[in-house]
């Protein structure tokens, strides 16, 4: 292909991400839904495949259970349901069978549950990975609604949630969130251990992106600031907490409310920079977005772990009681409330900044995942999705695996004229690829 061609396609993809406004909470927040929803309607499936082929892994198995639970989020996501059709179809699918399922056949909530293999944790953290890589690739097909992409500035896109949840779900199985009060010395070594990986991805998706001229987003975090290098910054939060990880919540309310004000201070001066486009060639400057939300991604951090240490979120993994669901209700509801006053009174979610209201949706939404979750494995029929375990283990590696094999698709077709038929097909295959491979990874990070 000629350079001006390549040139003017690669401008063509830049412009296809941008200016997007959103959707909306409750559509995002329904798409979300239906995992958890598909996951526990397809262990009612795989408990008959159980019985005729046994629990063993296998491919068959393997793309069956990618089938049942994620195929609807991918017709979905390429516009080939409408997104209220698909959500009332699963609670129609699951309030039948709600009805027609035996008396005696109750949720057990007992600790040790033989549901415990399949967790809430891992079908959460798992589940959240896989939406997000397969949204990485739909969002660059035409039928991919565009409401679903990133917003520029304000606004709550389906794909918003995408790197808020990746930090959430990091944080509550953080040394913080775990409950862990070891010593910095003790830490020191695995922390620098991840964060140089982190840095070294970082650096590398960047001159690679240059080398061969690939589409940037600019306004996500900046010229050379990416998503791994943020992740390298959050990955010493432990580190420097040390003996302060009981005050997670409060230290970090602190500092979110410390961002807020700054991103409003002097009539908003600080979201009107980070929020231009125009730029110097200042290294801070080129990379406002991802140097400037740090704050905002940190507070979430912190909170988010702290509410996992206080709530004891991987105790409920395996041992769900109804005061662990009472207590995760009610701080679902408490921030549910927080993130509408903060949308009222101060000003609407923003990812690019990543203010108060975007903190608070992210933790809402996340938490509100987290308990959908908790009831869809607790009433499974089946005691393991080993989709979800496999990817559950290897969550960062295959995140690269699907941004390589992304970049792949990228590089070889023209997605921007794809039908709706070859974009699900193309995605269907990238979707079982990244989450194949992942089960079987020799190795994590």
């Amino acid at each position: 292909m000629a350079s001006s061609e390549w040139t003017a396609r690669r401008l063509a993809k830049e412009k296809f991400v941008e200016e997007h406004g959103g959707s909306n909470v409750m559509e995002v927040v329904q798409i979300a839904s239906l995992v958890p929803m598909g996951l526990w309607l397809g262990s009612l499936l795989l408990s008959r495949w159980e019985r005729r082929f046994g629990t063993t892994c296998s491919l068959p198995r393997l793309l069956v259970e990618l089938t049942v639970v994620f195929l609807p989020t991918m017709l979905v996501y390429l516009n080939l349901v409408e997104p209220g059709t698909m959500f009332y179809l699963h609670v129609t699918m699951v309030l039948m069978w709600v009805t027609l399922l035996p008396r005696t056949s109750k949720v057990d909530l007992r600790p040790n549950s033989k549901h415990d293999k399949c967790d809430c944790l891992s079908a959460y953290r798992a589940s959240m990975m896989i939406v997000s890589c397969i949204a990485i690739l739909a969002v660059d097909f035409p039928s991919f609604p565009r409401k679903f992409a990133k917003s520029e500035n304000y606004g709550y896109g389906l794909m918003d949630v995408g790197v808020g949840s990746f930090v959430l779900a990091t944080a509550l199985v953080s040394r913080i969130g775990r409950g862990e009060t070891l010593k910095r010395r003790h830490i020191l070594k695995s922390t620098l251990t991840k964060s140089s990986i982190l840095f070294v991805l970082g650096i590398g998706r960047t001159l690679l992106i240059r080398q061969i001229d690939y589409q940037l987003h600019v306004g996500e975090y900046g010229v050379h600031w990416n998503f791994f290098v943020t992740q390298a910054v959050l990955s010493f939060v432990p580190l420097v907490m040390g003996p302060w990880s009981d005050s997670a919540v409060p230290l970090g309310t602190l500092l979110l409310s410390g961002h807020q004000y700054y991103l409003m201070r002097s009539g908003g001066f600080l979201n009107s920079y980070i929020h231009s486009h125009a730029r110097t060639h200042s290294f801070i400057d080129m990379n406002k977005e991802g140097i400037y939300s740090l704050p905002g991604y940190i507070s979430l951090y912190l909170i988010g772990a702290g509410l996992a240490r206080m709530l004891q979120v991987t105790t409920i993994r395996w041992n769900l009681t109804r005061k662990h669901i009472q207590g995760l209700t009610l701080v679902t509801a408490s921030l549910w409330f927080c993130f509408f006053q903060s949308e009222r009174a101060l000003e609407s979610a923003s990812r690019r900044t990543c203010n108060l209201t975007y903190v608070l949706w992210m933790l809402a939404f996340n938490f509100s995942m987290l308990l959908l979750f908790v009831f869809a494995t607790a009433a499974a029929r089946t005691s393991r999705i080993h989709l979800i375990l496999g990817v559950n283990k290897h969550l960062m590696s295959v995140f690269l695996l699907a941004n390589v094999l992304t970049g792949i698709v990228n590089l070889t077709m023209d997605t921007l004229h794809a039908t709706r038929e070859v974009a699900l097909l193309v995605v269907a295959l990238y979707t079982a690829s990244f989450s194949l491979i992942g089960c079987y990874l020799p190795f994590s990070f």
